[in-house]
């Protein structure tokens, strides 16, 4: 293998058909735009967001609700009856959410002391066990934590 004009590491068969040749200038140019592109596209989705997420959960309960409402379609139910049929499944289901989670929060609220007092007691007896086995102001630095 001679040298050649391009540098040591391109053999004869590269000169030959150039087509084999992947030219790192362009596609390393390609990645940078691309990237930018990308980076650009992702800005403006996040400046967006306050409209592209009700846009979004709008077109997600659209595509969950469309069997129902084809169904009822079908039984030859008037399609604004329909409409307004699909729409309170709709409502009652996120009501029935909605409740769920309150529910859930309320219970956890309840119980949040218990479950700070089992933290605490966890705590304090790893915190015995790292004073026992050399660290000094384990317990204290544990019980600052609950103050």
């Amino acid at each position: 293998m001679s040298e050649s004009p391009y540098g040591s590491h391109q053999s004869m068969s590269d000169l030959e058909h150039p087509e084999n040749h992947v030219n790192w200038g362009n596609k390393s140019s390609q990645m940078v735009i691309t990237l930018a592109c990308l980076i650009v596209v992702l800005a403006g989705m996040k400046a967006a967001s306050s409209i592209l997420v009700p846009l979004a959960c709008a077109f997600f309960l659209a595509v969950l609700s469309f069997p129902l409402l084809s169904w009822l379609v079908r039984r030859r139910i008037p399609g604004p009856i329909a409409l307004i049929a699909t729409m309170l499944v709709n409502l009652s289901f996120l009501a029935g959410l909605i409740t769920l989670a309150v529910r859930l929060l309320i219970s956890f609220n309840r119980d949040l002391p218990r479950y700070l007092r089992g933290l605490q007691r966890t705590m304090n007896d790893f915190a015995t066990w790292l004073e026992a086995n050399g660290v000094e102001g384990a317990r204290a630095s544990t019980e600052s934590l609950f103050d």
